[in-house]
């Protein structure tokens, strides 16, 4: 009866102790996969590879307006944040991969298509800093309903790959980003100094409508490592400075309607670290699961046109966005 309380009581194997196993028996299968894939070499199917995608998805993060106090300090005097939280994106991609045989040496290029689904996406917050005594005191804030109209985001790609190991891959290309916005805030809650209105509520109705679009061309690389002959992981990073950004600020209560364009010039940062988890169950088809963060700010002019007398301040503008991509997707080989 001791006995079988004992073994009644022996603790079950940990889970990391379960997956890191089951993860090493995985691992044996690699032999396999690499006869498989010489075979496809020897046969002359290697060679190309164009594979097409599709793929939905969430994004999460913000777009920033901002206007600066004079062209040489970093102090606000307006600010706008468009929140993405979240956005529902679908998109599609095409894969183009060249491999001679017996070369460790290949080229590849792909691009990437996403749409946002248009509707509420969060708040737009604006604040106001025009206490010239207190540079850094907030005097103006309110909060509105964010729409998202319209949103387009598109990568592209062009490089080289080296293949180091049979089971791990170097990637170093020249990548292209767009990124385009249209928001519009509708509804209000302000709070404002006493002599100009204190604190009171708008009903709804677009009060400000706003638009941002970047072109981003990056360096960037990426490692491919396969896991099994049915898992990979890719993890790649950009960091760029070559970038331009043109912004739209539309506040359509004032008459005439009151507009800001910021046209930032080539110059900037931008960084995007992606990793890639697919798992392929046969030879023609992909289930991809992907997570991005796209960080990219910049700075430059600003020209505001109120009561049809335009105003054009250097280097007091500037622009940010910020965002979580994550996507679950399918890809097929048609080659």
């Amino acid at each position: 009866m001791n006995a079988h309380l004992k073994a009644k009581a022996m603790p079950k194997p940990p889970l990391a102790v379960i997956f890191l196993f089951s993860l090493f028996i995985c691992t044996q299968t690699l032999p396999a996969q690499e006869q498989s894939e010489q075979e496809l070499t020897v046969a002359g199917k290697g060679a190309f590879q164009l594979s097409l995608g599709a793929s939905l998805g969430l994004l999460s993060g913000q777009g920033e307006e901002i206007v600066y106090k004079g062209a040489t300090t970093d102090n606000p005097l307006s600010q706008l944040l468009w929140y993405l939280d979240p956005l529902g994106l679908a998109g599609v991609d095409i894969s183009l991969n060249w491999q001679k045989q017996g070369n460790r040496w290949g080229f590849f290029t792909d691009a990437h298509f996403k749409f946002g689904f248009p509707g509420g996406s969060g708040v737009m917050q604006d604040r106001d800093w025009t206490d010239t005594a207190y540079p850094a005191y907030l005097t103006h804030y309110s909060v509105s309903s964010n729409k998202t109209e319209r949103a387009m985001l598109i990568d592209a790609a062009v490089g080289a790959s080296f293949r180091l190991t049979d089971f791990m891959v170097i990637k170093a290309y020249l990548a292209y980003d767009y990124i385009w916005f249209s928001w519009i805030a509708s509804g209000a809650s302000l709070l404002y100094p006493d002599g100009q209105g204190g604190h009171k509520y708008m009903p709804d109705g677009d009060i400000v409508s706003y638009q941002q679009t970047w072109h981003i061309i990056s360096p960037a690389l990426a490692l491919n490592g396969k896991l099994n002959r049915y898992f990979d992981i890719e993890c790649s990073v950009k960091i760029s400075p070559f970038l331009w950004c043109a912004t739209e600020d539309r506040h359509l209560l004032y008459e005439p309607v009151m507009i800001t364009v910021m046209n930032m010039s080539l110059g900037g940062f931008f960084i995007e670290p992606k990793m890639v988890f697919s798992w392929t169950p046969r030879d023609f088809i992909s289930l991809i699961f992907s997570v991005a963060y796209k960080n990219v700010r910049t700075r430059g002019d600003a020209l505001q046109n109120k009561d049809s007398n335009p105003v054009l301040s250097k280097n007091s503008g500037g622009g940010s966005y910020q965002a979580f991509d994550v996507a679950l997707g399918a890809k097929f080989r048609v080659d």
